[in-house]
């Protein structure tokens, strides 16, 4: 397992694991600090009252399940990212049949460009290749400038516009 400099400490381990429920709170307040950022940056984007719960729901029926899966990164004796993911099924016309679908991905603002999103992707996607899947597909907002990017540097390109009215 590969450590990161985190500004001028030392190197950090970093453990990726799936979640687990002593990870439950921390995948919650970091889903809440993407959406903040989010709603900061689109209006477009904003959380029902209750979202917390709405999402600690959702992300616990994602733990565990055979067609689904939840990372968490840990250093430093806390959860620094993570990422959630399923396997998606498209509509009977479509080749492939099934893509992995990325659903979630939040790293801490201050462990950012230290490798972290990179090793959860990583991670993920071994995970999707090991189910037999070949394409990883994932929305991002096209006002989240960390995303916009993020995912080209790992190879993702533009498929699909989503327009609103």
């Amino acid at each position: 397992m590969g450590g990161y400099g985190l500004r001028g400490r030392t190197t950090v381990e970093i453990v990726v694991r799936e979640m687990g429920k002593e990870h439950l709170d921390d995948v919650v307040s970091l889903w809440r600090l993407m959406m903040e950022h989010v709603e900061s940056h689109d209006p477009y984007f904003r959380m029902k009252l209750g979202s917390d719960d709405k999402f600690r729901s959702y992300i616990i029926s994602h733990a565990g399940k055979e067609e689904s899966v939840v990372y968490v990164a840990q250093g430093e004796g806390k959860v620094v990212g993570f990422i959630n993911g399923y396997i998606k099924e498209n509509p009977p016309v479509i080749e492939p049949s099934h893509v992995g679908f990325i659903d979630c991905l939040v790293v801490l603002p201050e462990y950012r460009r230290k490798g972290i999103g990179s090793r959860l992707m990583s991670e993920i996607t071994a995970w999707f290749e090991k189910g037999g899947l070949e394409s990883v597909e994932l929305f991002h907002n096209i006002s989240n400038q960390e995303g916009e990017a993020f995912w080209p540097a790992l190879g993702f390109a533009l498929l699909i516009s989503r327009c609103t009215g």
